[in-house]
């Protein structure tokens, strides 16, 4: 319902419209009915700059308790982890901005420190570090 009422919001332009081919991505994500494919499907859209459709997505699967916009809690998840990053993610690109719960940062390190360590860290770690020993970054002259 919340997603419904997200979209009408968006036709109106007062948010900016999610690509066409994110949109479809996260579509052929979700309709593959897993809960992995459920976390994936609201990366593309976070990534697409649709956070409170990911924030939906990803609120049953990582807090055990049901909510407006999310619906009831997905106990026993197999994705409940990757969720709770997921979470982390689009709580941290709110920024200064305050929410119900405080500032974006401070709900992100909120479920930063409910996730604890992830091995999903070093491999973006790993990616950063790669990237910026990739020819032409960070080359000052």
């Amino acid at each position: 319902e919340r997603t419904d009422v997200i979209a009408r919001i968006r036709a109106l332009g007062a948010l900016p419209a999610v690509p066409d081919d994110a949109r479809a991505c996260a579509d052929e994500l979700l309709a593959l009915g897993s809960d992995h494919a459920r976390v994936a499907a609201a990366l593309v859209l976070l990534g697409s700059g649709a956070a409170d459709e990911a924030h939906n997505l990803v609120t049953p699967l990582s807090w055990h308790y049901g909510t407006t916009f999310g619906g009831p809690p997905v106990e026993g998840s197999p994705a409940a982890r990757e969720a709770t990053y997921a979470h982390a993610l689009v709580h941290r690109l709110e920024a200064n901005h305050v929410g119900e719960f405080g500032t974006g940062f401070h709900n992100s390190n909120f479920w930063f420190g409910y996730l604890g360590e992830h091995t999903t860290f070093a491999c973006v770690r790993d990616a950063a570090r790669a990237a910026a020993r990739a020819p032409g970054v960070c080359e000052h002259k």
